[in-house]
């Protein structure tokens, strides 16, 4: 399951027996800046709802700059955010570089290009 919070994203996973663990909440700038080395030629994105507030946060900060090519399924139908939300954050990363590489036959899954 994922949790959201305010600019931040945190994986909750069952672990063994019925106990969750918890990993620490991670920015998706930290992650990039500690695991990319400065370039990232894919980034896939499947946060059940959360791509909406990541995406915004990291398009605000300037995140996604070293990125070249963002996958990136979109809940617009398990959200109450629905699809305007979708077709802004779309229309952001438009503006911030990318263009439509692809786009699944159920308009949930897009590839962004640089």
């Amino acid at each position: 399951m994922l949790y959201r919070s305010l600019r931040r994203f945190m994986f909750l996973k069952a672990a063994i027996g019925r106990e969750p663990y918890y990993f620490p909440d991670v920015s998706l700038d930290t992650l990039l800046q500690c695991y990319t080395e400065g370039r990232c030629d894919y980034l896939k994105m499947d946060i059940e709802g959360s791509e909406y507030e990541v995406l915004e946060q990291a398009i605000e900060n300037n995140s996604l700059v070293n990125v070249q090519q963002l996958a990136v399924e979109f809940h617009h139908w398990m959200t109450d955010r629905g699809c305007s939300a979708t077709k802004r954050v779309v229309e952001m990363l438009r503006r911030d570089g990318y263009g439509i590489a692809w786009i699944s036959r159920t308009n949930h899954e897009y590839l962004f290009v640089r």
